[in-house]
């Protein structure tokens, strides 16, 4: 051995003692501490992966008692134990052959500790296989969400994590695999120079196009599927008599008065004096579709209208998405925007203006953003006209352009003309047309002995404690839950995203006396919609900037579409399932059955049967079929000398539309002019014959004797059990519709005075 060999096998002097020592020739350990700890990982893992497996295959296979056991925690204990059983088995055996690869052949590269925690982990996603079996079962959820919420947003942080840690540990081979695929078949861009694109034939230049911009064309597909669904469903809805009055006879109304020049002139909120709505509502904006409106004058347009506007949200959304994050990403976001359930839930209840102008705003936001700024001012001004509640959203997202600097003039202008609108035209411009019944919904935050939104403005600056305790109750914890849990509380992840929740918390949160404002199924969802996806998109944003890159910002982004996509499974639209989706106060009905046809057949005779220059005044569902006329009343209040009463038996309970039809048959001045399968049409001056049978078979005068009505409980049980039918359906009415027509007006002029 030479002196160099020597020095090789024995670099340390005095070192051959040891080299000699018996202790040399001992085996070395199974793993070094490190090791230890990564074999450790993946044997859980992977035993955490056989569980996760036999539970996936129990539930999916065993159909006669998973709905029991899911619901119900039925299931016999000699199945149970069987059950617990399989899954601890399977998975203590998968987790011991993982670490005994892992010792044995621990020389070999692809058994490595360290090699086989990185696959465990780039699996451990489908540790949640069970997860979708449980959501997908729909019939335990259904009104539920109390339950549903939770689990399914422990589920979402759950992906986000697993599928965050499947992103870091790619296996080097997948790795490849995936850049082969994509090198492969992922088509290359061949660029086409301006000279010879004119030499290009239409065709040619068209598929060029779609080429260069195919996720975008995606998304317009979606927005318009989105809209073809919401409308031909929304349509159904109302043939099927599920709107009403209020809302949608009200802005069908408005626009039919605005063909004659009549604008913001409401004779259903005002019957004395139309223009007095200026106090309860600045409704320009909605004129701006009266050309659209004047083709084709119907409630039904102004539901198509919506459904359009809101699927066309998708395309700012994506747009914004796709200057921050990579073009797909930004076309889930989309989808999942489209897919939200509040969404849905909005976009069927009746035809309001917040949802249309909430999609305006997104694209005035995105204009602005990329300095598109007479298309962004031109957006601005029509969503700050669309409604007096507007400017509040248009000043947040001013004051977040300018204090980004991102666009900083742009913003301020938008700040200064935004407050300055709402100041002027809510607190000078209506208070001046009259009185109005909307700051009673914060009576519980007024400063008394003031009263009105300037005793609130005075309680939230003099008092923030009394106004959070207003705000900390549980039925809004649920209200933020159904609007945050399908973005998996992305936008509340960073300080700078909380000013999505401006706009809503200030119209909604302070609410105290209204419930609809802090329901998720009615339109005040969109003051906070739009402004979660922006939040989203840029917490996800900042997340691809962090250490944690990419892989941090996917799993953000497939949690997200997961959940978004599991309750709108069970809450949306979409699955089209019976009573399972809420709107409004209402489980809306997809079918249109023979009886639903007989009824909208009767709907169309009589609403033909009337001239339309003739004044009318009906019950609430029907009414919003008869009202593109100037001179449209609601029976509610009163009859108001018209010359037709249309009404239907099941729409009497609504405040004081039965003592009103009863006046106008009892008086002679009305006769029943024509009878429409449940519906009647009254006429001013017509034959009077068939007035008592109407009233008695409507039982339109009731006693104030309990005696009487218990008489009457006796001896007719099968009208009683009909009479309780409709009363529930007027209690269902007075929720859905009272509380919506004293957010539109007060009833009475003394409570106008009050």
């Amino acid at each position: 051995m030479s002196s160099s060999d020597e020095a090789l096998a024995d670099p340390i002097p005095g070192n051959d003692a040891q080299a000699s020592s018996p202790k040399s020739h001992e085996r070395p350990p199974v793993f070094d501490a490190e090791a230890w700890g990564q074999a450790a990982r993946a044997s859980v893992l992977f035993a955490l992966l056989g569980m996760a497996a036999t539970v996936f295959i129990r539930l999916s296979f065993g159909t006669s008692w998973v709905l029991g056991f899911l619901k119900d925690n039925l299931l016999p204990m000699p199945s149970r134990i069987a059950f617990m059983v399989q899954m601890v088995v399977v998975g203590v055996v998968l987790g011991l052959i993982a670490l005994l690869l892992m010792a044995i052949k621990r020389t070999r590269v692809s058994c490595r500790p360290k090699i086989m925690e990185q696959w465990a982990w780039f699996l451990s996603p489908l540790i949640l296989l069970p997860a979708p079996v449980v959501v997908l079962q729909h019939q335990i959820w259904t009104e539920h969400h109390k339950d549903l919420l939770p689990i399914i947003l422990f589920g979402g942080m759950l992906a986000e994590f697993f599928f965050t840690q499947a992103g870091k540990h790619v296996p080097a081979v997948v790795s490849r695999g995936v850049a082969y695929i994509s090198g492969k078949y992922e088509p290359k861009p061949t660029p086409v120079e301006s000279s010879s694109r004119a030499s290009l034939g239409w065709w040619s230049r068209l598929g060029h196009f779609c080429d260069r911009h195919t996720a975008l064309l995606v998304v317009i597909a979606a927005a318009c599927c989105y809209g073809a669904f919401m409308s031909f469903f929304t349509v159904r809805w109302h043939h099927k008599l599920g709107t009403a009055i209020f809302d949608l006879g009200i802005n069908n109304n408005l626009l039919y008065g605005g063909l004659s020049g009549h604008i913001n002139e409401s004779t259903v909120i005002f019957p004395e004096d139309p223009a007095k709505y200026l106090a309860n509502h600045v409704k320009w904006g909605l004129y701006a579709f009266l050309p659209i409106y004047a083709a084709f004058p119907r409630p039904e347009t102004l539901l198509i209208i919506q459904s359009i506007f809101l699927g066309l949200g998708a395309i700012p959304l994506y747009l914004f998405c796709r200057d921050r994050l990579p073009q797909w990403w930004a076309v889930a976001i989309a989808l999942a925007y489209l897919s939200y359930y509040p969404l849905h839930s909005a976009n069927f209840y009746e035809m309001k203006e917040p949802p249309v102008a909430a999609v305006i705003i997104l694209f005035c936001i995105w204009a602005i953003d990329n300095q598109k700024y007479w298309f962004g001012a031109a957006c601005f001004l029509w969503a700050m006209i669309m409604r007096e509640d507007m400017p509040i959203p248009l000043a947040v997202a001013g004051g977040v352009f300018l204090l980004s600097g991102r666009r900083p003039v742009a913003g301020l202008i938008m700040t200064a003309v935004a407050t300055s609108w709402f100041v002027f035209i809510r607190f000078r411009l209506m208070n001046d047309a009259g009185a109005w019944w909307f700051p009673n919904m914060y009576k519980d935050l007024w400063a008394a002995p003031e009263r009105g939104f300037q005793g609130v403005v005075k309680t939230l600056l003099s008092n923030p404690s009394f106004t959070l305790k207003h705000i900390f109750v549980e039925k809004k914890f649920w209200y933020l839950m159904h609007l945050l849990v399908p973005l998996v509380f992305l936008p509340a992840r960073r300080w700078y995203t909380w000013a999505a929740f401006i706009p809503g918390a200030i119209l909604t949160l302070l609410v105290t006396d209204y419930a609809p404002p802090i329901m998720f199924s009615f339109q005040y969802v969109m003051y906070w919609a739009p402004y979660l996806f922006l939040a989203s998109a840029l917490v996800i944003s900042s997340k691809l900037q962090a250490p944690e890159g990419r892989a941090g910002a996917r799993g953000a982004l497939i949690a997200m579409c997961l959940t978004t996509a599991g309750l709108s499974y069970n809450y949306g639209a979409f699955p089209m399932r019976e009573k399972s989706f809420q709107s409004g106060y209402h489980r809306i009905s997809f079918t249109f059955d023979a009886e639903d046809q007989q009824r909208y057949s009767d709907v169309s005779a009589l609403v033909r049967s009337i001239p339309s220059d003739a004044t009318v005044a009906a019950t609430e569902h029907v009414g919003a079929h008869l009202s593109s006329r100037l001179k449209f009343y609601t029976l509610r209040r009163d009859s108001h000398n018209v010359t037709y009463i249309v009404a239907r038996k099941k729409e009497l309970s609504l405040d004081k539309t039965r003592r009103t039809i009863f006046r106008a048959l009892d008086s002679g001045k009305y006769g029943v002019a024509g009878r429409y399968g449940e519906f009647a049409v009254l006429k001013k001056g017509a034959d009077t014959k068939d007035n008592q049978a109407l009233i008695d078979e409507w039982r339109l005068q009731k006693s104030d004797s309990a005696r009487r009505r218990n008489v009457v409980r006796r001896d007719e049980p099968a009208d009683a059990q009909q009479d309780e039918d409709e009363q529930a359906s007027g209690q269902e009415e007075s929720e859905g519709g009272a509380p919506e027509e004293a957010a539109e007006g007060p009833e009475d002029d003394a409570e106008a005075q009050q």
